[in-house]
């Protein structure tokens, strides 16, 4: 069988993407074939192979191979941590010479479940490389897995002076001081992460479950928004939405619309014409081109003022239909009413709000079979 080729490139995206992951049947085959042949264990022959001397010369072909073999240690990491029996896990692990082959070794035995036979690798690749902060936020991830919250967090701020601002050890220092309850550090620590990615979804997020821990509303009503504001799928999304609902506050809420649910902020949809109010318009678009077949039925509210309510769908429908194009073929249909809203909110609680907008699709179809009746 010929080897498959792996450049750099994806055995980096490999291992930035998947901390679990099956090897291919093929790389399987090929350790187990050269391990049969040689009396000594997988480890110390690929070790040894790895760091023998050469001479210092390109060859396109050597190049390729060295990347598969690069690759064959990560998943080496794994099959080693599958096939040890755990009366074997305690002895005395083959450690390489070259930090960058512990760690993929470490990585792999990560990713096979055998975090306690991981850690040694980890530990020696950050000692033979204490400034590579890859190595040192894996040996933190370890110390996180087998429980050791201490050691973790050692591990992420022993890259302060070299490293400070490293993004997923950052990250990771504000999710261990949140559940240590150290909430004041968790803030910190979320909020460097922001000022380096103000989209971070996890810092977003655990922001305002901070300011709720600290019994703070006001100022966890605004993460949750912020949140919101650039995240609209997933169950973290929902879960923003409900604990938004639970605070009182109602400015974005979730749209059915073909199959799916899309969370819209009303508020601003409601609102005069802005940057803003196009986006909502432009996310609802997206969620319509998911649902074909559809009409779009917009019905808006507002207590006493029926001119109102019928000014606000009239203006949302005019925007909806430049947006869509006459090619799109979705009817936009509206209706309203002088009254206020009756909606059920995230938490399965009633409300009513003097001004409201209700949106959904149905089928065509359907439409035009009521219609004939």
């Amino acid at each position: 069988m010929k080897a498959r080729r792996f450049d750099q490139e994806e055995l980096e995206g490999l291992l930035a993407r998947y901390e679990e992951r099956e090897p291919p049947p093929w790389l399987l085959t090929r350790i187990m074939a050269e391990v049969e042949e040689r009396q000594p264990s997988p480890i110390e022959r690929l070790r040894r192979w790895w760091f023998r001397p050469q001479a210092v010369s390109f060859s396109p072909a050597r190049l390729v191979l060295s990347v598969t073999v690069t690759l064959c240690v990560f998943w080496l990491g794994i099959l080693v941590g599958r096939l040890q029996a755990p009366e074997t896990g305690a002895e005395r692990p083959l450690l390489a010479d070259n930090g960058e082959a512990n760690y993929l070794i470490g990585r792999g035995l990560l990713a096979a479940g055998r975090v306690e036979q991981a850690l040694p690798y980890l530990r020696q690749a950050v000692r033979q490389e204490p400034a590579s902060p890859e190595f040192v936020h894996w040996q933190g991830v370890a110390y996180w897995r087998l429980g050791e919250a201490e050691e973790e967090r050692a591990s992420y701020l022993s890259l302060g002076q070299d490293e400070p601002n490293y993004l997923p050890s950052l990250l990771n220092l504000g999710h261990n001081y949140l559940e240590s309850g150290q909430y004041q550090q968790a803030l910190a620590h979320y909020d460097k992460v922001l000022q380096a990615d103000p989209t971070q979804p996890n810092a977003l997020y655990n922001r305002a479950l901070v300011y709720q821990m600290l019994d703070e509303p006001a100022p966890a009503e605004q993460a949750y928004l912020a949140f919101l504001e650039h995240h609209r799928t997933g169950k973290w999304a929902s879960r923003a939405l409900g604990h938004l609902h639970r605070l009182g506050n109602f400015s974005f809420r979730s749209y059915r619309v073909g199959a799916a649910r899309l969370i819209l902020n009303v508020e601003t949809l409601l609102a005069p014409d802005s940057a803003g109010r196009r986006r909502e318009l432009q996310y609802l678009v997206e969620g319509l081109s998911r649902a074909p077949g559809s009409e779009l039925h917009l019905v808006a509210y507002h207590r006493g003022d029926r001119q109102a309510a019928r000014a606000a769908v009239s203006d949302l429908q005019e925007q909806l239909t430049n947006i869509l194009g006459k090619e799109q073929g979705i009817r936009v249909r509206g209706s309203w009413f002088d009254e206020a809203e009756s909606f059920t909110d995230a938490n399965g609680l009633d409300r009513q709000h003097t001004t409201g907008l209700l949106i959904f699709t149905r089928s065509e179809q359907d439409g035009q079979r009521r219609n004939s009746i």
